[in-house]
């Protein structure tokens, strides 16, 4: 099957390319990619990795900043990047397409999950992501590698050579990486896997061990720690022991329940469980037993106490009854006047509350007229603050407004006047009199005001009447001055238009050179300089009717600013007027509100002797309530009469001398106290009854008896359960005993049965440890295997290799390259590059030699073996300025092995490379013309990305030609 080249790349959105730009490779040789450093060439190779692999080869070290970078699509992002790669060898073509996709809210636009990968050909159906990459190795992977290795993994290593990977081979690569590295080249990396098998399944083994010998410890210590445990006494007969224990405390009355359990462990368990709840139950018994002891105990001196109390409560219980009916003889006896004069006193108050009602109602009354008054004068400065708002205009409504308070005022029928006296004055209403500090007129406020109101009323008419004639005068006026100022404005243009005129006849005449002219109006001859000075008479004069009309407009003016004048004192002379009734509508405000205080302070002590009034009149009503219900408890009449007071005085001795028998004096008993302590005793008998009755006692018998047998019965109880839990205790002491020894049994099989399997451990760990010695040394084999198999590989590329390295003159000294392989001390392979003069001495190229020739070692080493890899199908190589540092020579060296490459002006491989040397980018066009060669020319990077021309070399050199 024939092999496959490049035929066109699409790139679009990706790394430095905004927009969609196309790479046509189709039938070419060679491409070359020609502009200065960042221009685009590096991005052309990155697409073509990418769009193959999805990876690009010098990014896949991971690290922070990798893994928080966007680099995949061009920044700033608009669209996702898409490359499409075409290739072909002439039988089939095919096309795989690569989109970034899944980034958006990611903090990276770069790896294996964030591409989808579609691949289209002449034989196979459009496939997708792993269908796509898995038909793209078949197609380029020859089928005997095709199980070995994968297309996207050797991509980099046969068909990309960049600068940053051919240094790091020499100067940057460890010898064990620098191994690892021709390993891949080579082929030979596939058998490490079989090692990094052998490596895991050594790791299983050694970890295996590890635990095994961790284990043998742990047995080792428990082992230790049950021989201190194990006493040298012999093993006894546990059952018989068990047996006796239960036969010594069933003799002894303690009924223990019978254990059906076999086991002869579980079954001691049972029985110490057993003995440990009952000695907690007789433990809570003696408990109780104590506490009620204690309880009764304590009881028994109570008793006298309580017959003590009960005896007192009993006889002074009939105190609080007593007491209450000398209070109410008491009452009685003081109140029999008040009781005989309830009529009289009653009529005189019920004349009083009359009284104070209708002074009430004259006040009320007195308060109305007030509160009309006040209405009237905020109708009016209402009224006023609308009339000054308007600027004194809204006249009409004024007046209105001034006609509805006269009114109110005249149907009002107020009662509030003024009186004037030797010290100033006073306001009042009715009897109601309140001095003020000013003169007054002695008349009714309603007068007043009513007289005030019409002269304002007058005075604003008449304000308005000359207003009016002012504003019609003004209008006249005005159109007067409108219609000047328009004449004045009309003989303004007309002696503008003769003036310019009389101007350009002036200069027209003080240019012409004839001494006579003619008017072209009337053909009036005239002298030319007798003209020119009745001109210049002319121009220098005023219009005199112009004149006449300012004259006119100016008086026009003076008059409306005169009536303007006339109107303004009108209105000040108006504001003047009204500011002195405010000024007297204010006072009357303040005189009426004091007015009003004074009377709503006479109302509320009028309310308060009413209130007063009616509490005594309520007061005697009770209290002839209260003595008709004491005579009624009393089982006394009201007729008795005058004998009443001596009967009423007979009972109270009587109650008197029955307290006193109780030790108590009538008039200084505190019975608050005398209740508080009765009231403790009752509590205290209560409370020592129930107490008596929540014990058993029974109150009908003798206490003390009952409560002295309570205590004897709970002393002896409580001393055959001390006997029974020391019985208890002592079984479980035995138990105890019995588990140690039961214990110490079990230790001595967990023993035996560690010993034994200790040795099954050791045993374990023997085969374990000759697995693990076994594995090493067979990785050992496959490392010495590989070294042998890439010793053979890399004698047969030798040659070679050298001959590429000479061609490329690389050193004038030492021309020949050695491969040496060894292991490091940890027996990992590694590869060490020397370079030789004749087979007599070497140096490390590394170290002797310079960028230029560290750069032609690593070329002769990756064109070698690239060129002879013999397991994929792509016969393109890649390479991104390949000749940085070179001298001429070694330049014109390296484009000769190119052309060597080909024969009859054509090559086998196709070779895409870039440089930024604009020399070497014209001899590589002048050396390949003859082949089919393609250049590329980049000019300019700016914010759309690359900007390139396309240069045809053949097709040139074929019209140079004539062909």
């Amino acid at each position: 099957m024939k092999s496959y080249k490049l035929t066109s790349l699409t790139v679009n959105h990706f790394r430095g390319y905004r927009y969609h730009r196309e790479f046509d490779l189709d039938n070419r040789d060679i491409a070359v990619l020609a502009g200065p450093n960042g221009y685009g060439k590096t991005s052309f190779f990155d697409a073509v990795e990418w769009a193959l692999t999805g990876k690009l080869y010098r990014y896949e070290l991971a690290n922070d900043e990798r893994n928080t970078s966007r680099f995949i699509n061009f920044q700033p992002f608009n669209e996702n990047a898409v490359v499409s790669l075409d290739f072909s060898n002439g039988d089939k073509k095919y096309t795989i397409t690569r989109e970034c996709i899944n980034h958006e809210d990611k903090a990276t636009d770069y790896g294996e999950n964030r591409t989808k990968v579609t691949l289209t050909g002449s034989d196979i159906n459009t496939l997708s992501n792993k269908h796509a990459t898995n038909a793209l190795n078949k197609i380029l992977v020859y089928t005997d590698w095709q199980s070995k290795i994968r297309f996207e993994d050797v991509f980099s290593q046969y068909h990309l050579l960049t600068q940053d990977k051919l240094k790091h081979f020499i100067q940057g690569a460890r010898g064990t990486e620098r191994f690892l590295q021709l390993s891949v080249l080579l082929g030979t990396d596939r058998f490490s896997k079989y090692k990094d098998s052998m490596k895991c399944t050594e790791d299983y083994f050694a970890q295996k061990v590890k635990n095994l010998q961790t284990d043998l410890q742990d047995i080792d210590a428990r082992i230790t720690v049950l021989k201190e445990q194990i006493s040298n006494n012999e093993a006894t007969n546990i059952e018989d022991k068990l047996t006796g224990i239960l036969v010594m405390y069933n003799l002894l009355e303690i009924n223990l329940p019978e254990m059906h359990e076999k086991d002869l462990v579980k079954r001691c368990m049972l029985y110490k469980k057993y003995a440990s709840t009952e000695s907690n139950t007789i433990e809570t018994k003696i408990s109780n037993c104590e506490q009620l002891f204690s309880q009764f105990g304590n009881l028994h001196p109570e008793i006298s106490k309580y017959q003590t109390a009960k005896e007192f409560y009993n006889r002074l219980s009939i105190l609080p009854e007593l007491y209450t009916k000398f209070l109410k003889l008491d009452y009685l006896i003081k109140n029999q006047d008040l009781y005989k004069n309830f009529n009289i006193s009653s009529d005189q108050l019920i004349k009083k509350l009359s009284d104070a009602s209708q002074i009430i109602n004259t006040l009320s009354l007195y308060i109305s007229d007030i509160q009309s008054i006040e209405m009237n004068l905020h109708l009016y400065e209402k009224a006023l603050t609308a009339y000054q708002a308007s600027n004194y205009e809204s006249t009409a409504s004024f007046i209105n407004a001034l006609d509805n308070v006269i009114l109110n005022l005249k149907t009002s029928n107020s009662q509030i006047y003024y009186r004037k006296n030797e010290m100033g004055g006073r306001i009042g209403l009715g009897e109601i009199v309140l001095e003020i500090p000013r003169l007054v007129e002695s008349m009714s406020i309603s007068s007043i005001l009513i007289s005030k109101m019409e002269h304002i009323k007058k005075i604003c008419q008449d304000t308005n009447g000359r207003q009016t004639n002012i504003d019609k005068d003004l209008d006249e006026k005005r159109k007067a001055k409108q219609s000047i100022e328009t004449e004045i404005a009309e003989l303004n243009t007309l002696d503008a238009n003769v003036r310019k005129i009389l101007n350009e006849s002036l200069l027209h005449l003080s240019r012409t050179t004839n001494l006579d002219v003619d008017c072209p109006v009337c053909n009036t001859s005239f002298k030319t300089d007798e003209l020119i000075g009745k001109i210049k008479i002319q121009l220098g004069q005023k219009n005199p009717i112009t004149e006449q009309k300012l004259n006119l407009q100016q008086s026009l003016i003076n008059d409306i600013n005169n009536l303007h004048d006339e109107k303004a004192k009108l209105v000040t002379k108006l504001i003047n007027e009204l500011t002195e009734v405010a000024t007297m509508v204010s006072g009357i405000v303040r005189d009426i509100q004091d007015l009003k205080q004074l009377i709503l302070s006479e109302e509320i002590k009028c309310k308060e002797l009413i209130t007063s009034l009616k509490d005594n009149k309520k007061m005697i009503e009770d209290s002839q309530k209260t003595y008709m219900s004491y005579l009624l408890e009393l089982n006394l009449s009201s007729s008795e009469g005058p004998a009443l007071g001596d009967i009423l005085t007979n009972l109270n001795n009587d109650v008197n001398n029955q307290i006193s028998l109780l030790g108590y004096d009538c008039f200084n008993i505190d019975m608050t106290t005398f209740n508080s302590n009765l009231a403790s005793y009752q509590s205290y008998i209560t409370i020592f009854e129930s107490d008596l009755q929540e014990k058993g006692i029974q109150l009908t018998s003798s206490i003390e008896d009952q409560v002295l047998e309570k205590i004897s019965g709970y002393r002896d109880q409580i001393n055959k359960l001390k006997e029974q839990k020391s019985l208890v205790d002592l079984l479980n002491v035995k138990l105890d005993e019995l588990s140690k020894l039961i214990t110490e049994d079990a230790n001595r099989n967990n023993l035996n049965a560690l010993v034994i399997k200790r040795e099954s451990i050791n045993s374990e760990l023997g085969d374990n440890t000759r697995i693990q010695n076994n594995l090493k040394l067979l990785q050992q084999a496959v490392t010495n295997s590989i070294s042998q198999i890439n010793q053979e590989l890399i004698d047969e590329n030798r040659e070679f290799v050298n001959s590429i390295f000479k061609r490329l003159n690389p050193h004038p000294y030492f021309r020949d390259v050695e491969f040496n392989l060894d292991f490091t001390r940890q027996r990992n392979n590694t590869l060490y590059l020397n370079c030789i003069h004749k087979n007599e001495f070497s140096v490390n190229p590394a170290y002797i030699f310079s960028s230029a020739q560290v750069n032609i070692l690593a070329l002769s080493i990756f064109l070698s073996i690239a060129l002879r890899q013999r397991c994929t199908r792509l016969d393109t190589f890649l390479l991104d300025d390949p000749i940085q540092n070179m001298d001429d020579m070694n330049v014109i060296a390296f484009i000769d092995i190119l052309r060597s490459l080909g024969k009859n002006d054509t090559l086998d491989k196709q070779i895409i490379m870039s440089t930024h040397d604009e020399q070497f980018y014209r001899l590589m066009v002048k050396k390949f013309r003859f082949f089919k060669t393609k250049a590329f020319e980049f000019k300019e990077y700016n914010e759309e990305g690359p900007s390139f021309k396309t240069k045809d070399i053949y097709s040139e050199y074929l019209r140079t030609m004539n062909v």
